[in-house]
């Protein structure tokens, strides 16, 4: 079926029960997590996808973002060996205003879809969330509060930390070494978390200090709690938000938004290595936790939020469901802007059509967790937060002017694969 068709569709109001399955199988106590032992870098795993094992190497220098191949991966490249006579790629280009029209109209059909969202099923969303949060005993109720509180806090210091206990790490320290040999010096790992800790504005304020003394005890103090962070303070609330993630109802056939930048923590683009692999026809797997909204705008807001420009007109759409000559041309003319200009692909929008999905909504459980509800700075992203080991099959990609709307289907890879026993 043409992939436009996969996103055009109108939900039917009286089947929002049925977007919102119950698992068919109790949660793996691994949550889908990798060997963090066992990997060569960040993002370089061997896991297990639909129960079948895979390699994923790392699309960010994070590692919270990988790619790995598949059948259909491997037939895009050897399409891409076929050669193409220049004359026909030189007259597909030629015929730009064609292209950008049937590209508008493909980023329409995206930027509606969140208006065709039966507001039923996010209101059952919502409400099941709210029961399964209901039900936690105490302690798992306990963690996951404290999970969320630190998910949902002003700085994203915590985040990051709790993504890396997502991926399987036991501490920040096993990690870095991960990333590079440089920390096993105890004044590399030192530096990085001053750093982390300058970025982030953790550092006390030297007015909060009698003396520079005192201020530099405190400053000292906020290094150390970084240094024992994951263990002393987020592995057992990201262990219990997982494991709480893994038994919530699966959400197929809601669309989903998530947008983000190609800048890195550490200022490299980034987004060019996202884009290449899905043209290059491999998946994308989020290691840690994966954020979400129903809302176009809210995603293209986070698409764009470190740049000086939006993302412009569309130029052209490349379905790589095909094996037309006019998609393989554009396909390979998007690889090369990536190569000439790899900024072109910063900012990224994905739509996100879900099959057997595993989330909740954010607000719902803020709201269930806390002894007085009370509205969050982010109940207006209406989000809905996947557990690791989901991953994206991209099947439509948008040139902007300035990057990508990403269009193809989210799974859950630690449940079976649709065709496997029960």
């Amino acid at each position: 079926m043409p992939v436009q068709n996969h996103y055009a569709h109108r939900m039917n109001p009286t089947s929002a029960a049925s977007a919102l399955q119950q698992p068919a199988a109790p949660a793996s106590s691994t949550h889908g997590a990798q060997s963090a032992s066992a990997a060569t870098a960040p993002g370089h795993h061997a896991v297990r996808v639909h129960g079948r094992p895979i390699i994923t190497r790392p699309l960010n220098n994070s590692g919270f973002l990988s790619a790995f191949s598949d059948e259909r991966s491997r037939r895009i490249q050897q399409r891409a060996r076929h050669p193409i006579h220049p004359g026909q790629a030189q007259q597909l280009r030629a015929n730009a205003d064609a292209l950008a029209r049937h590209a508008s109209a493909d980023l329409d059909r995206i930027c509606e879809m969140d208006k065709y969202t039966v507001e039923a099923t996010h209101e059952l969303l919502d409400r099941r969330t709210a029961e399964m949060a209901a039900r936690l005993p105490p302690e798992q109720k306990q963690n996951v509060a404290a999970a969320l509180n630190h998910y949902r806090a002003a700085h994203a210091g915590d985040f990051v930390m709790m993504n890396i206990a997502a991926m399987g790490y036991q501490d920040l320290t096993h990690y870095l070494v991960s990333t590079n040999d440089k920390f096993r010096d105890p004044e590399e790992v030192q530096e990085f978390l001053h750093q982390f800790a300058s970025d982030f504005f953790l550092y006390p304020s030297s007015e909060d200090a009698a003396n520079e003394e005192e201020h530099e005890r405190n400053a000292n103090a906020v290094i150390e709690q970084l240094r024992t962070r994951i263990p002393d303070t987020l592995a057992g609330p990201v262990a219990s938000l997982a494991s709480f993630i893994d038994t919530a109802p699966r959400l197929s056939g809601v669309p989903l938004m998530r947008g983000q930048s190609g800048i890195g923590h550490d200022g490299e683009f980034e987004g060019d290595r996202i884009v290449s692999a899905l043209l290059n026809g491999e998946n994308l797997r989020f290691n840690g936790f994966c954020s979400t909204s129903g809302d176009y705008d809210i995603a293209e807001n986070f698409a764009t939020q470190q740049q000086e420009k939006l993302m412009g007109e569309p130029l052209y759409t490349i379905d790589l469901t095909t094996n037309s000559v006019k998609d393989e041309c554009l396909r390979r003319d998007a690889l090369r802007a990536l190569e000439n200009e790899p900024e072109g692909a910063t900012s990224i929008q994905f739509m996100l059509k879900t099959e057997q999905a595993a989330g909740v909504s954010v607000p719902a459980l803020g709201q269930a967790l806390s002894d007085e509800p009370q509205e969050h700075m982010t109940d207006v992203e209406s989000e809905i937060l996947l557990g690791p080991g989901h991953y994206l099959q991209a099947e439509q990609l948008i040139r902007m002017e300035h990057g990508y709307v990403i269009a193809g289907t989210l799974r859950n890879g630690n449940a079976p694969a649709a065709n496997d026993p029960q």
